[in-house]
Parts: C-alpha cells; structure tokens; sequence
C-alpha cells in the first residue's frame, strides 16, 4: 500500500513565501460574482468564475438558470477577460454558445478512491 508524502514542517516557510509571492496584486475575495464584477470590471482584468455545477446535486447555493443567463450576460459585456468552468451539460453549451468553448474530459478522485469517474467539463472564454 502507498500512502502520500509526510508533512515536512521545515517547508511551510519556504512554500508560504512561495505562495505570498505568486498571489502578489491578486484579489481574492467572498462576495458574490455579480458584485465582483462590478468593482474590478477593467480591460486588465481576469476573471476566473468556477459556479455550481448545472443539474447536480449536492450544492448548498441559490444559483439558479437566471445566475447562468446573468453570468452569460456579465461575460459578453466585461471589458477584462471572463474564463468559466462548468460541466458539459445541453443548457449550458446553447446559453453559451457564442463564447470559445474547450471540451475537457476530467477523471475525479475522491480520498483513497483512485479508480475515479470520468466527466466532461467545458472551459468558457469571452476571448
């Protein structure tokens, strides 16, 4: 049996520092994406928007169809770049059909569960 890495204490430092230095001028913030938007909407700007998968259970979220017609919305108005990930579902592919579409084929895992379940995933882009 295999079991992942042991937790290297002298490390954190170095990895924090790492990761301090890669997140410099990046805004991560707990507001809705609407409001996001609004507040950071620049030409520099990108957004990465990751919503609740559609027709899936097991998400604790009101983002209901009218978020995916307003994120659609959003995304064809930004003056920044707008990239979205979300399952490769009909209704999504026809709300967003005329923005660059990427086909992903991604296999999860869970825990110690290896043997994972394949699933399609779609990349959006307004660019």
């Amino acid at each position: 049996a295999t079991t992942s890495k042991a937790w290297d204490a002298s490390q954190v430092e170095a990895k924090l520092k790492a990761a301090k230095d890669r997140l410099k001028g990046v805004y991560i913030e707990n507001e809705s994406w609407e409001r996001c938007f609004k507040r950071y909407d620049r030409e520099h700007t990108f957004f990465y928007a990751d919503p609740p998968y559609w027709q899936t259970a097991g998400y604790d979220s009101a983002f209901d169809w009218s978020q995916y017609e307003l994120l659609a919305k959003a995304m064809s108005e930004s003056k920044g770049k707008v990239m979205l990930s979300i399952n490769d579902h009909p209704d999504i592919r026809a709300l967003f059909k005329d923005f660059r579409i990427t086909q992903l084929e991604l296999t999860y895992t869970v825990g110690r569960d290896k043997s994972g379940k394949t699933s399609g995933e779609l990349v959006i882009c307004n660019w």
